[in-house]
């Protein structure tokens, strides 16, 4: 039976690339499972009309 590719799986990268692709990996799924409800990447209320910082 064949193995399905990961998403994201690159069978180029060193064993060091592969080791640190893991670990951000699972950092990721560990502060994915803390996020508050309701919480998004949406920073608009940091800046003004123009774009600047407040």
């Amino acid at each position: 039976m064949k193995r399905k590719e990961k998403r994201g799986e690159n069978k180029a990268m060193t064993p060091s690339q592969r080791a640190t692709y893991e670990a951000l990996t699972a950092l990721s799924r560990k502060a994915a499972k803390d996020k508050k409800p309701g919480a998004t990447s949406e920073h608009s209320d940091l800046y003004d009309e123009g774009g600047l910082p407040l």
